[in-house]
């Protein structure tokens, strides 16, 4: 499938695109780089902003704000924390997106075991405890379903979601060592999953209804990281990917931001506010 390359090339960790529809605006990360760069999607300028920690997400607020998932907690764009102070579980949060009832949920990452799953609403709650690397996360279309992803367990699994609560654990799909690590992740309106897959050059598409890859798009990089729908007709996907430990001689795409012209619609992120 063809592509186009967009944004910085050779990010150290490109990570957690979001699409902003009112700046007509796509939003990602560079990680280890702790940098936030902003694209205009009609000039294809890019801003770069010098984050003061390393962020593993962000999400926009109702007024199409920036919050940011860090090390030690979350943060609006002040860089003003939106909880009480408390230890936060793994060496910093991971992937993370905002619920249909507007609370955001967002990960850890802590190898060993021990990192969590939380919640921020007017509080940060934990909803799971013994995660490895928190991963991607989404919403079916008629939002009953969370689907998420630790990493470290090669699963994708499904709760069912109810007002900002998790239960009935169910799997998903395993991905096969040999096909990489599932990572990022996100869902189109057709309620198939798109699941980045770290070290395994690709993102498939998943069937969550019986776990099957209806489809697979192939790049020329290995650490493929998360996958989001953007455009004016959300019917293209952004797809970042990581040059972290990577040899720029065999990968010289390793850390790109690749756009693919999919003909499949996602959905507006939703955004961060309990009422």
């Amino acid at each position: 499938m063809n592509y186009d390359i967009i944004g910085i090339r050779n990010s150290f960790l490109g990570e957690g695109p979001v699409w902003c529809k009112e700046k007509n605006c796509l939003y990602y990360l560079d990680v280890s780089g702790k940098k936030l760069h902003a694209i205009d999607w009609e000039t294809k300028e890019v801003i770069t902003k010098e984050l003061p920690q390393m962020a593993g997400c962000i999400a926009l607020t109702k007024n199409s704000k920036l919050i940011y998932a860090m090390e030690d907690g979350i943060y609006n764009e002040d860089f003003e924390l939106l909880h009480e102070k408390e230890e936060i579980l793994g060496i910093r949060f991971n992937d993370g997106k905002v619920a249909p009832n507007g609370s955001f949920f967002t990960g850890t990452i802590k190898k060993e075991g021990g990192g969590r799953l939380y919640r921020l609403t007017d509080k940060l709650e934990t909803i799971l405890d013994d995660v490895k690397i928190s991963n991607g996360i989404d919403w079916s279309v008629d939002e009953k379903t969370m689907y998420y992803c630790d990493t470290a367990t090669h699963m994708v699994v499904a709760y069912d979601f109810d007002n900002g609560n998790i239960k009935n654990k169910r799997d998903i799909i395993r991905v096969p060592n040999e096909m990489g690590n599932p990572d990022g992740l996100c869902i189109d309106m057709e309620g198939y999953l798109w699941v980045a897959l770290w070290g395994g050059y690709a993102v498939i598409r998943v069937n969550p209804s019986n776990g099957e890859i209806a489809d697979k798009i192939e790049f020329p990089v290995s650490k493929v990281s998360c996958p989001c729908f953007v455009g004016g007709n959300l019917d293209k996907l952004v797809v970042t990917t990581a040059s972290v430990d990577t040899d720029l001689v065999k990968e010289p795409l390793a850390g790109c931001t690749f756009l693919v012209d999919i003909n499949i619609k996602g959905r507006n992120p939703y955004r961060f506010g309990v009422e």
